[in-house]
């Protein structure tokens, strides 16, 4: 029976608290507006390019436009009788994102981008039953948020710490010459949080993605349950009701809560209470 539970703690210290890693690349950014005239009549299958600078990240784009009034016995109903169109996006190689435009006079569609671009081809879905030969739409402006980029590429671990991961001063990671308006940080993987801090210890709400500061740290670390804290925060609170925290649990806590050591697959883990009663 001895070596029995011998077995069990030390399959439990090997399996229920491994340091879990992600690769993630942070990406620090100016967060500058540039509105440019278009002036584009499009119709169902046709498509324009708005081609910017250079490669930039691109946070937003939002686009004005314009449509026709129904028309015909239409008329009466304004905009919204005579069908609806969708305004869609394309970045590169990537699939378009398509989102409905709203049936007014002058409607803005506006995309969450966030990614890398050196222009945006826009088109239309859907079609608008006129009784003329009016375009489906005018698009009128495109005002593109982002600008130049640093990306950081690091692997973070997400227990056994105490605070985020300093990535240095905003100054010391992105060229700030000339900076205009903010700027703004974000991950390529949805279990990295990045945020501006302070004093880099991680005092700062992690919702700060954007600062006016180039004195304040950018910061990251894992946050593999997505619940919008730092793992180490919430592997600390296990700790206080002495439990191991694992990949969004405490070992303990429903599901997870037979007092006998269980393998659990979803986890590839076992979790369950040593012979001093603690998970």
């Amino acid at each position: 029976m001895r070596s029995y539970l011998i077995l069990v703690i030390t399959l439990f210290a090997l399996f229920s608290v491994p340091v879990i890693a992600e690769d993630a690349t942070i990406i620090v950014s100016h967060s500058e507006e540039d509105e440019r005239t278009v002036g584009v009549n499009l119709n169902t299958g046709q498509s324009t390019r708005v081609a910017f600078d250079r490669n930039i990240f691109v946070q937003t784009i939002e686009v004005r436009s314009q449509l026709a009034r129904c028309q015909g016995w239409w008329l009466v109903a304004g905009y919204g009788a005579c069908g609806s169109i969708s305004l869609c996006a394309r970045f590169g190689t990537e699939p378009a994102v398509c989102k409905p435009v709203p049936n007014e006079a002058t409607p803005t569609v506006t995309f969450d981008v966030n990614q890398f671009a050196t222009g945006v081809t826009l088109s239309i879905t859907g079609a608008r039953r006129d009784n003329w030969a009016a375009p489906q739409i005018t698009i009128n402006t495109v005002k593109v948020t982002g600008g130049d980029y640093k990306q950081i590429t690091r692997n973070l671990v997400s227990l056994r710490g105490d605070a985020p991961v300093n990535l240095k001063r905003v100054r010391e990671v992105l060229d700030v010459t000339g900076l205009v308006g903010e700027v703004f940080v974000s991950t390529d993987n949805s279990k990295v949080m990045a945020w501006f801090d302070r004093d880099g210890t991680g005092i700062s709400p992690t919702t700060r993605t954007t600062t006016l500061e180039i004195n304040d740290f950018v910061v990251a670390c894992l946050d593999i349950d997505s619940n919008l804290k730092c793992d180490y925060l919430d592997e600390a609170e296990c700790a206080t009701v002495d439990k191991d925290w694992f990949d969004g649990y405490c070992c303990g806590d429903a599901p997870y809560a037979q007092s006998d050591c269980q393998w659990y697959n979803d986890k590839k883990a076992v979790c369950g209470k040593n012979v001093d009663n603690i998970w």
